[in-house]
């Protein structure tokens, strides 16, 4: 167990939450292109009173048009993947923090101790999980 246990934990519930938000936004996405083709071919073929073989290549179409939205929209969105830093960054940029927080999280990886100083590596981990106010909740 690290000393930045709680603030890891925190910035793994962050993002899964953000990531729950934008699955619910990418499928709501891809619905609504569905449910606005289908009122589309509904609306065509209602007014122009088309044959079956004229339906089947309209549905088509349609289906051609739900793809593309998939394609263009949602694809984007399930495909982001966020890291720890990447929501430290966040946090930091939003809460108007200094760089301690990404600092400390990078210091903290095994590998740290052989690109660093163990004295500012220990300083900044202790540092952020030594009771800060503005880090002890997110």
């Amino acid at each position: 167990m690290t000393k930045l246990t709680t603030l890891r934990a925190q910035l793994a519930s962050l993002r899964r939450a953000r990531a729950l938000v934008r699955g619910g936004t990418a499928w709501s996405t891809m619905v609504t292109a569905a449910l606005w083709t289908l009122v589309g071919v509904l609306v065509l073929d209602v007014a122009f009173q088309f044959g079956i073989p004229e339906r089947l290549v309209l549905i088509l179409i349609g289906a051609g048009v739900v793809a593309w939205a998939g394609h263009r929209f949602t694809r984007p969105l399930l495909g982001v993947k966020e890291t720890d830093e990447d929501i430290a960054l966040m946090v930091e940029r939003q809460q108007q923090l200094d760089s301690d927080l990404v600092a400390a999280l990078q210091f903290e990886k095994p590998e740290a101790a052989k690109w660093g100083s163990v004295q500012l590596e220990t300083a900044v981990i202790d540092y952020v999980a030594g009771g800060r106010p503005r880090y002890q909740r997110l």
